[in-house]
């Protein structure tokens, strides 16, 4: 992979995002490996957004997203690993709230608090994605028991795993060739 890739930019939130990796961009279909993150976001600066599409505020708490994906041949391998830390879903502060938005924010905080990692005070998940990487895979159930994982297992940590790399996607392209 002769070419290096090196990104930082702020975000909406006070985030900062950063991408390392290394692509061939000599191919058709370039080959990557590449780690993002973005660190250090607010959650309230999205209330626009989370009001307009999943009815419910964030009072508090602060994302962070990483990934790691490298591709080969066409064939991506990777993840997306969302972190969220001190979230408080419900803002008290708004009394103009209909009945049933309010009854379905108190279900989304219950979901959050139930399913976090209590002594890190952080509700997270992992998304495995696999396949072509003009329709690559998604795990739901490795989605699904990694939110188990997090919360009464080992916490997530935030950032890049250090797990993917080019080979794995080659490797990958090697099976799906001899298939």
């Amino acid at each position: 992979l002769p070419s290096d890739i090196n990104i930082s930019a702020g975000s909406i939130g006070g985030g900062e995002f950063n991408l390392n990796g290394h692509m061939n961009l000599l191919k058709e279909i370039p080959d990557f490996d590449i780690n993002a993150e973005l660190d250090g976001v607010s959650l309230p600066a999205f209330n626009d957004y989370a009001r307009a599409h999943a009815a419910m505020d964030f009072e508090k708490g602060n994302l962070s997203i990483s990934t790691e994906m490298a591709a080969a041949n066409g064939n991506l391998t990777g993840y997306v690993k969302p972190v969220v830390t001190d979230l408080a879903v419900i803002d008290q502060t708004d009394k103009g709230k209909s009945f049933f938005n309010a009854i379905w924010e108190g279900v989304a905080a219950f979901f959050f608090e139930a399913f976090e990692n209590q002594p890190n005070d952080q509700f997270a998940l992992r998304v495995p994605i696999s396949g072509n990487l003009n329709d690559p895979d998604r795990d739901l159930w490795s989605t699904v028991i990694s939110i188990f994982n997090n919360a009464f297992g080992q916490a997530f940590t935030r950032g890049p795993e250090g797990k993917i790399d080019f080979r794995d996607a080659l490797e990958r392209s090697v099976e799906e060739n001899e298939e």
